[in-house]
């Protein structure tokens, strides 16, 4: 039996004791975020219709700064802009009452160290979902055979900046300081970084 695709079935159970089974995905895709509200975690493969909550999502001025946005956000150059990010990279998305608040990719899938991107809705901000995309992102790739994750963030975006911090991530390249638009590259390689623990459960750098 596959996945189910019921987002209403299982919004409320906190998986933090959980141990986990054979049958287990990579991560558990139960999360509780910092205020208390049960989130859940889904690849977007896996789940139909979530296409245009997807781009309800994106169609707002703080999106501007998501990887590679479009610079002329019409609807028509966000639903383009989209449909390439998900055809070209793995995605998983958060999910509230059964619509996304959050979002993340790795581009190219097939990319040794694919490169991480994510997107939390403004109004979801600060209760931990950006880093749970992370850590979903991380066990993907290393149960996908990925050799590690990158992600380029702006010099002045100190939130991503510590993410990446938490999560082990080391700078492998930073622009120069008077750059209008700096930014710092990141890596974290799985060799030295994390092992599998338990069955259906991947250990990560946190």
């Amino acid at each position: 039996m596959g996945p189910s695709t019921d987002l209403a079935e299982c919004s409320g159970w906190d998986s933090a004791d959980c141990e986990g089974t054979p049958l287990c995905p990579p991560r558990c895709p139960r999360f509780v975020d910092g205020t208390g509200t049960p989130v859940l975690f889904r690849p977007f493969e896996e789940v139909p219709g979530l296409r245009d909550g997807l781009e309800a999502l994106y169609d707002c001025e703080a999106a501007r700064g998501a990887i590679s946005y479009p610079p002329y956000a019409t609807p028509r150059a966000i639903a383009e802009w989209l449909d390439g990010l998900l055809e070209r990279g793995w995605s998983v998305v958060a999910i509230e009452d059964g619509r996304p608040v959050g979002h993340a990719v790795l581009t190219p899938a097939d990319a040794t160290a694919p490169e991480f991107g994510v997107f939390v809705a403004p109004d979801y901000r600060g209760r931990g979902l950006a880093s749970e995309l992370l850590r979903q992102c991380i066990a993907h790739a290393i149960a996908d055979g990925r050799d590690g994750v990158v992600m380029v963030v702006e010099r002045e975006n100190a939130a991503m900046r510590s993410i990446a911090g938490d999560h082990g991530f080391d700078v492998v390249e930073s622009s120069a300081e008077d750059d209008w638009i700096g930014f710092v590259s990141f890596r974290l390689t799985f060799d030295a970084a994390t092992v599998d623990q338990g069955p259906g459960l991947v250990a990560l750098p946190v």
